[in-house]
């Protein structure tokens, strides 16, 4: 269903917009079943962006040249970045690529002279309290790096002025608010065939793109909003699945280095309502991580659920990509947690059509397909038995793996497993190192607790530096920009009140005024 809407978006498009009444010629329809093959996953995830950031992405997918600028940028920026920290420690790099999230931050501690204690101190109230032990240490310890960095994000706004100075202001708009949202510039890159494609539909008739967007942007919701509450009333009728799911979830949290008291102490606020900063497109995220990681988030949005009052675990969506790569990708979680992998097997065998846009399915699909030899029909029919399989095939692959540890020649034709990072998070919990995302419990924010609860409140609003911060201070990213980043839907209430577009009534042969407010939303976050 998920697919024939998004290629009933492209295609009806095309037609009306070309007016060709017989465009079914097979140039063209090949490339629509390649667009549809290749980019369903991008074409979806832009679709769940808020309205104005979808407005945003067409109105930059006009002139995809500029991505192409941007993303050759990126990557020399990205790469003297890297080789200005090469002399630090891991530790210290980590500290320092967390504070580009927060680029306002480190032209206040860096503008003018080296400052006190005291001083920096005065500061950091304008800011998140996550960031502030690291921004304080930097501050006095590496006050000249951060001042490099503040000259070198100086020169990289020019750049990026002067390259949009000469395409028309509701375009140069448009890529100010991206910039601030790596992950689409990311995206937009690496489908160039798909940004070019809506691009050019944009410009034929831009009412019309918009009006089928917000259609599947509302038939994705309700889709994942479905998946997200089968999933968790599944988790309510299998307690003993309930149970290795949260026993998983300590095991990845350790692993992640997270203390227990961290990842088992009750929540009483809706920590579900939280804001993440995204790493700084110019300098990029951690060079350690084999995958694009521009938004780092805590590890119970990895899980999909929290453990409320009385240590009973409240689930709010479904776990995310790396929770289920980690499970799928060691045959030691298979033979430790038989019943939660049992579970997600079941679950996929009822949601086999959302591989493409839920974690559980595509994480089955996946497992199913590397290990068919053994993985076979007999697994659906065998219901009864298929927890002990899953406990007797984790114990031989994982004497497998094993043996063959110390054999390259054993390991070549053993069953290929692709290797999940150590880490998915860039700093441990434990260390004065800002931690990732801030954990809205009423002791770190000074708010009353809230009752607990699964619906979002009003986004915190944060408070901005008023000296001289740079032009790109960083965009707060919500849930619904989370949902379309990893493309890892939930029942999330969406955060931000949406502009919908009725059908358009008749369609013109030149194309339509773009929207007002194409320009981005206006003003610092």
């Amino acid at each position: 269903m998920q697919k024939k809407i998004a290629f009933t978006f492209l295609l009806s498009a095309l037609l009306i917009c070309t007016g060709h009444k017989s465009f079914a010629q097979n140039d063209e329809e090949a490339l629509l079943s390649q667009l549809e093959k290749d980019d369903q996953t991008a074409i979806d995830a832009i679709a769940m962006y808020p309205s104005q950031t979808r407005v945003n992405i067409f109105e930059a997918s006009k002139f995809p040249e500029i991505v192409v600028r941007l993303d050759a940028m990126q990557k020399k920026t990205q790469l003297k970045f890297t080789q200005l920290l090469a002399s630090l420690s891991k530790e210290e790099q980590e500290k320092i690529w967390d504070l580009t999230r927060y680029p306002a931050l480190i032209a206040d501690i860096a503008l003018g002279s080296r400052k006190s204690e005291a001083e920096i101190n005065v500061l950091l109230p304008n800011y998140p309290a996550v960031i502030r032990q690291t921004a304080l240490d930097e501050g006095l310890n590496n006050y000249d790096l951060l001042h490099q960095i503040t000259v070198k994000n100086v020169h990289h706004q020019d750049n990026f002025e002067k390259i949009l100075s000469s395409y028309p202001p509701v375009t140069a708009n448009a890529y100010r608010d991206l910039i601030k949202r790596p992950e689409i510039l990311n995206t937009l890159n690496d489908n160039m065939q798909m940004t070019v494609l809506i691009g050019d539909l944009y410009k034929r008739d831009p009412r019309w793109v918009l009006y089928k967007t917000d259609s599947l942007n509302k038939a994705l919701t309700a889709q994942n909003a479905q998946d997200a509450a089968d999933w968790q009333q599944s988790m309510a009728d299998d307690p003993q699945a309930q149970q290795e799911f949260t026993q998983a979830a300590a095991e990845y949290a350790q692993d992640n280095n997270y203390q227990t008291d961290d990842y088992s102490s009750p929540m009483t606020s809706d920590v579900t309502d939280y804001s993440t900063y995204s790493y700084d497109w110019w300098f990029g995220y951690p060079t350690w991580y084999p995958y694009a990681y521009w938004d780092p988030y805590p590890f119970w949005y990895d899980w999909g659920f929290y453990f409320g009052i009385g240590g009973r675990p409240v689930f709010f969506g479904m776990p995310s990509a790396h929770f289920m790569n980690w499970y799928f990708y060691n045959p030691e979680h298979w033979s430790h947690y038989p019943g939660f992998g049992n579970h997600c097997y079941d679950y996929y065998g009822k949601h086999k059509d959302a591989q493409y846009r839920n974690n559980i399915s595509r994480s089955v699909h996946e497992w199913k397909t590397r290990n068919s030899s053994v993985v076979n029909g007999d697994w659906d029919k065998d219901k009864a038995g298929r927890t002990q399989r899953f406990k007797d095939f984790g114990k031989s692959e994982t004497i497998k793996e094993k043996q063959n540890a110390g054999n390259p020649r054993l390991a070549q034709v053993s069953n290929p497993r692709v290797k999940i990072p150590e880490r998915l998070y860039t700093t441990p919990r434990t260390s004065a190192v800002a931690k990732p995302v801030a954990i809205k419990r009423p002791s770190e924010t000074g708010q009353p607790a809230k009752t607990e609860q699964t619906k979002a409140p009003e986004p915190e609003r944060k408070t901005q530096a008023v000296n001289n911060p740079p032009a790109n201070q960083p965009h707060a990213n919500t849930k619904q920009d989370r949902s379309a980043m990893e493309y890892h839907q939930n029942n999330w209430q969406q955060a931000q009140q949406q502009q919908h577009y009725s059908a358009p009534q008749q369609h013109y042969s030149a194309p339509a005024p773009a929207p007002s407010g194409g320009g981005g939303r206006g003003g610092r976050r």
